[in-house]
């Protein structure tokens, strides 16, 4: 897709490999090369839009299999629920078929909590939620009130258009 300097594609895919690391040896072998910083920087962005892409790719597949995977499961259960159900009408509880032996097995008791207000609070766990309000932090600090533990912080980033 991109034409990519060799060198460079190599000691990136090296970083690729170690989780996206540059290594301090690899870093060097970068600024070692013969060549201007533009050509470095453009042969830089090919590879990461080659890398975006890929991402991309790969979250589309995952959602695909993922999909295909649900898919599967439900046709499991539907077909475990044909077999239990055709069983049950011909007062069978065990088959051996062969390459398997098949079973209608008591499961552990299920509770089913059919009203919640009714239940007694010795059955009820309390869960407390700390979530830190960011945005009114950042505004406050934006305003030059100072907050205890926290602090605004400037960054950068490289933006590829």
């Amino acid at each position: 897709m991109y034409e990519i300097s060799d060198e460079i594609r190599d000691i990136l895919q090296e970083a690729f490999e170690a989780e996206g690391e540059i290594t301090e040896d690899n870093y060097e072998r970068l600024e070692q090369l013969q060549m201007g910083f533009k050509e470095k920087a453009s042969n830089i962005v090919k590879y990461i839009k080659m890398l975006e892409y890929q991402a991309e790719n790969l979250k589309e597949e995952a959602e695909r299999l993922s999909k295909k995977r649900k898919t599967a499961e439900n046709a499991v259960k539907g077909v475990k629920f044909y077999l239990k159900s055709n069983m049950t009408k011909l007062g069978q509880t065990k088959i051996n078929c062969g390459i398997a032996k098949i079973s209608i097995c008591r499961s552990k008791p299920l509770v089913i909590v059919f009203d919640e207000e009714k239940i007694p609070d010795n059955y009820k766990t309390r869960e407390i939620l700390v979530k830190i309000d960011k945005t009114l932090i950042s505004a406050d600090l934006n305003l030059g009130n100072k907050v205890e533990g926290a602090e605004l912080q400037e960054n950068t980033y490289v933006r590829i258009s």
